[in-house]
């Protein structure tokens, strides 16, 4: 089965799964997420939902608006931003399923799950509409819940994504080479095991325009959570 059969076959499976109810497990998670980390006046929690543990974190008071990070970020890469968005809104910045200290489950990873996720925490948060924004792999999952879910937002914003059957993911035929390569079974892991921190900065200092735009101190907070085998 070649590469394409298999994206489909895996999506096709994941179709079939069905939105959860959300429950609370809501904790300070000071062992997990240590308040430092954290932005001034914000809190980190954790729920249940669509099946699986999301983490995100919290801050302000208004309507609730929404921020989905891209790869290979966490809910960190909006701790500049969230002081400054909790003046006017109620800010909620999850780690996407699979990352960060959210749940890393076996399957799940197509934009249509990430998205139902996301739904289910928004019902979690007392439902109604929300802002939504996404960066990157955040943005395209926010792009497919506009579709799956438009009566949840009342805006849409995307941040330097390309949009959901537009991306070409075959480096054979033009596509990025970091597509094929995540996607090769094993290699990934074996060939950046251990310089998880060199690899990342290598790519985000390709992709920025101001190559000091993101701090060493960011980068290392994302190779904390990549750097183990299960992320």
């Amino acid at each position: 089965m070649n590469r394409r059969s298999l994206l489909v076959s895996a999506s096709a499976a994941l179709t079939g799964i069905a939105l959860g109810g959300s429950r609370l497990i809501e904790t300070t998670a000071a062992a997990e997420a240590p308040d430092a980390a954290l932005p001034e006046g914000s809190s980190s929690k954790f729920a249940a939902v669509n099946g699986i543990r999301m983490h995100y974190v919290t801050a302000g008071s208004g309507p609730v608006l929404v921020l989905l990070h891209g790869w290979p970020e966490t809910w960190y890469s909006w701790h500049g931003v969230t002081p400054r968005l909790a003046k006017r809104f109620t800010v909620v910045a999850p780690d996407l399923r699979g990352v960060g200290l959210s749940e890393r489950t076996p399957d799940g990873y197509d934009k249509k799950t990430i998205a139902a996720d996301i739904a289910a925490l928004i019902e979690h948060l007392g439902g109604g509409k929300v802002y939504l924004a996404g960066h990157d792999m955040g943005g395209k999952a926010a792009y497919v819940l506009a579709h799956t879910r438009p009566e949840r937002l009342s805006k849409l914003v995307l941040v330097d994504c390309l949009l959901p059957g537009t991306e070409n993911m075959d480096p054979s035929k033009g596509g990025a080479w970091h597509y094929g390569f995540h996607m090769a079974a094993e290699f990934p892991e074996m060939l950046t095991a251990g310089r998880e921190r060199e690899y990342i900065a290598a790519q985000i200092r390709t992709w920025s325009h101001r190559k000091d735009a993101i701090s060493a101190a960011t980068i290392a907070e994302y190779r904390a959570t990549m750097r183990h085998r299960a992320a």
